[in-house]
């Protein structure tokens, strides 16, 4: 008997593709708008490097230092930038600019699709390369938001199955 349903938020619940395209236009445009366009090319290069490192990582198994730390170090590294400048470009870029864009990107049916299986009495949870929760909260209103799981790290997941399992 199925009593949970996990989904990947990055990709699978809204369109990445039109993300992408709507975070490409203000990366280009923002610097110039701030009047720093001498940024541009150092945002692309340290966004592009941290993506790459994280695709990376995925392959990397267990590494001997936390993958958090990592993903900043070997990207900044890369990019020829501080691991606090890496961090600060991150949170701005990938993290907090793109909640304003998800609620005109999340995928068509996605909301009713998780309110019914909440109905049902299935426990619905979400996982995110990024904090999940945030997501959530910018893709629907507070008023349209059942009760979700939201999971930002495997070690959270791996966590709460275990708890689940001990539990029966």
């Amino acid at each position: 008997m199925i009593e949970a349903v996990l989904f990947d938020v990055d990709g699978t619940l809204y369109l990445q593709s039109r993300l992408r395209a709507l975070m490409a236009g203000e990366l280009a445009t923002a610097p110039w708008l701030q009047r720093a366009p001498w940024r541009v090319g150092q945002l692309w290069n340290a966004l592009k490097s941290f993506r790459h490192v994280r695709e990376e990582l995925r392959a990397l198994g267990r590494p001997q230092a936390p993958l958090e730390r990592l993903q900043y170090s070997e990207a900044a590294a890369r990019a020829g930038v501080s691991v606090p400048e890496m961090e600060e470009v991150v949170a701005e870029w990938i993290i907090q600019r793109p909640l304003k864009y998800l609620p005109s990107v999340v995928r068509p049916g996605t909301r009713e699709t998780l309110e019914a299986l909440v109905a049902s009495g299935l426990k619905v949870g979400v996982f995110s390369d990024y904090p999940a929760e945030d997501k959530l909260k910018a893709a629907a209103p507070p008023a349209h938001q059942p009760p979700y799981l939201a999971v930002s790290r495997m070690a959270d997941l791996a966590e709460l199955v275990e708890q689940e399992r001990s539990r029966r």
